[in-house]
């Protein structure tokens, strides 16, 4: 059994995922890919990764840490990057950036 990850989720619920990540990556199997941008402490979109206040070169430190083998899981959210003219390149531009973290 393994923990499923959401680094903006737990930003959300006002965790420190970093922490989270350094204290239990070992024990992460699923790992969620989705963005949150915070304006005056208030979420205001869900963009693409790499676009919003969640720190990918971070986590993935600690995943590579932990030679994380699980899933990486783009998980489109928010009003506007879930419709259909946005939602094909928000996964693309997800996939893009996070590459430069992969091996």
């Amino acid at each position: 059994m393994g923990i499923k990850c959401d680094p903006a989720n737990l930003h959300h619920a006002g965790w420190d995922y970093i922490e989270f990540l350094w204290r239990h990556g070992g024990r992460i199997t699923h790992m969620h890919i989705k963005e949150h941008l915070y304006h005056a402490g208030a979420l205001i979109a869900q963009p693409a990764a790499g676009m919003g206040s969640i720190h990918w070169g971070q986590v993935f430190c600690f995943l590579h840490e932990h030679c994380y083998q699980g899933y990486l899981v783009i998980e489109p959210h928010g009003e506007r990057w879930t419709r259909d003219d946005l939602r094909y390149r928000g996964v693309t531009l997800s996939t893009r950036y996070i590459e430069q973290f992969l091996t």
